[in-house]
């Protein structure tokens, strides 16, 4: 899988993490509910936060991993080139 899809895959669970974290808020805030209940919506509050937290972590590898490649790959063209400018010179000298 490549990096950009990979990024792309974690944002999208922060976002879900993010939409289900302000629900279960707003229920909270909003609509009367038993002990029970509350008790479970801030279990499952408390889980998301965390897995947020794991996600946003990973996503913030992912970018570095990201960037490295990126460098690498613009290091390569620009050696590429500078290869070809060197054997493009010697060639028309010759």
């Amino acid at each position: 899988m490549s990096v950009i899809r990979e990024i792309a895959e974690v944002e999208q669970k922060v976002k879900s993490c993010q939409n289900r974290i302000q629900e279960i808020d707003k229920k909270l805030r909003t609509q009367e509910i038993a002990e029970e209940n509350k008790k479970r919506f801030e279990e499952e509050r408390s889980k998301l936060q965390e897995t947020e937290q794991l996600q946003e972590r990973r996503l913030a590898t992912l970018r570095a991993e990201n960037r490295k490649t990126m460098l690498v790959a613009v290091a390569v063209a620009v050696l590429a080139y500078l290869v070809f400018s060197f054997v493009w010179q010697v060639s028309e000298s010759a």
